[in-house]
């Protein structure tokens, strides 16, 4: 099975979005609610079938096309507004949780991350702090991995083996760090159709704004990501090298 990992943040109300006191650097990858549901509709559109985390194992429907949804930080409307919506129609998501952002100011609280996980949404890890991990040393990565996932086990009463990686800053040390403690699934934002070649290891993703045109969602949704992969893997080559 090839599928497509789309990545979101927050999803608002289309009437306000209430963040004007924390800028747009901190929001730009947030979608309003009709923007969201048109998303679902292009996925739809394309003939791709909404599955599960549990679905990437063991899946030998070569021919199949899929897509995942997940959310990023914890923020509050991802797990009430977009869980409703994507409870009512029976579609799975992966919610990863910033611990230090729990109960604060636009972000979800432990009722409202218990309550999505009840509901059937899987709860990973996305860090304590948000720090890129690549630039941690290894104590304060082994800090980081640990104890958002033990703060998470006990909110929702269930082991946690998803981790997404904050900023998509993750190394060689991360990444056996996350496996020694028992992370199953491991996102980053490379940009790629999956399964990669380190399969659940390295889950690639592709980020929506509110912004994304149309076009550009009709053709990440037919599997076509080479423009953004070309773009990242420039940006990536040293510039000494350039």
């Amino acid at each position: 099975m090839k599928y497509l990992c789309v990545m979101y943040h927050d999803i608002y109300p289309d009437d306000h979005s209430g963040y004007a006191d924390i800028g747009k650097s901190a929001t730009s990858y947030h979608v309003s609610l009709s923007r969201f549901q048109q998303h679902l509709e292009i996925y739809k559109e394309h003939g791709l079938s909404f599955i599960a985390e549990a679905d990437l194992v063991n899946n030998n429907q070569d021919n199949i096309h899929s897509v995942l949804i997940t959310f990023d930080d914890g923020w509050q409307g991802s797990l009430t507004i977009a869980a409703d919506l994507l409870k009512s129609q029976n579609i799975p998501a992966v919610y990863f949780i910033t611990t230090n952002f729990i109960g604060m100011d636009y972000f979800a609280n432990k009722s409202e991350i218990k309550d999505a996980h009840q509901k059937g949404f899987i709860i990973g890890s996305h860090g304590v702090t948000h720090r890129m991990l690549s630039s941690l040393n290894i104590s304060e990565i082994e800090e980081e991995l640990t104890t958002s996932k033990s703060i998470l086990e006990d909110i929702i009463g269930e082991e946690v083996n998803s981790f997404s990686l904050p900023g998509g800053a993750g190394d060689n040390r991360v990444f056996r760090i996350a496996q020694d403690l028992g992370y199953k699934y491991i996102y980053t934002s490379d940009i790629a159709i999956n399964p990669t070649r380190k399969d659940i290891r390295n889950i690639a993703r592709v980020g929506l704004m509110d912004k994304t045109p149309d076009d550009v969602v009709h053709r990440w949704a037919d599997f076509d990501v080479a423009k953004e992969w070309r773009k990242k893997t420039l940006l990536s080559i040293p510039k000494t090298l350039l």
